[in-house]
């Protein structure tokens, strides 16, 4: 079924490149082939095609994510505040927190450089923390990234 689904956008796509509805279409079929790398091409032809509208955006976001395309997650979250839920941009900041952890988790050179880091790294959990708290009353009984938060820091 999946094939049959890929095949059918490749020859719709073929007939019609700029449609954007098209090229979501194969990208959603790629994700559910397996192949969320496969489906970044015609998410970004979509978006480039229809930058201004909501859904296209929210699809190309949740795309760089399926794709685990971190660091531009991290601008598409800035950019997409107002396409994605309230859940899902919770999860890209998230996502982008736990990007930093590990990266101040490998050695550094610079012992005092590092701290510095993790001090900084440890206020933005505090303030994304307090910040969901007070624009949208989660709590780690109500909101697993609260508790994935609440467990890095």
């Amino acid at each position: 079924m999946r094939t049959i689904a890929l095949v059918s956008a490749r020859k719709a796509l073929e007939r019609q490149p700029r449609n954007t509805d098209l090229n979501l279409a194969q990208a959603y079929a790629f994700q559910r082939a397996g192949q969320p790398y496969s489906a970044l091409l015609p998410l970004d032809r979509a978006v480039t095609l229809e930058p201004g509208i909501d859904y296209v955006k929210r699809a190309w976001i949740l795309g760089l994510q399926q794709a685990g395309v971190k660091q531009t997650n991290r601008n598409a979250a800035i950019a997409g505040q107002t396409v994605l839920s309230d859940e899902q941009t919770r999860r890209l900041q998230a996502d982008q927190l736990a990007a930093r952890l590990r990266v101040l988790q490998t050695p550094a050179r610079n012992r005092a450089e590092r701290e510095k880091n993790v001090l900084s790294l440890i206020n933005d959990y505090e303030t994304t923390l307090a910040r969901w708290q007070r624009e949208s009353g989660v709590s780690a009984v109500t909101d697993p990234q609260v508790k994935r938060l609440q467990a890095d820091r």
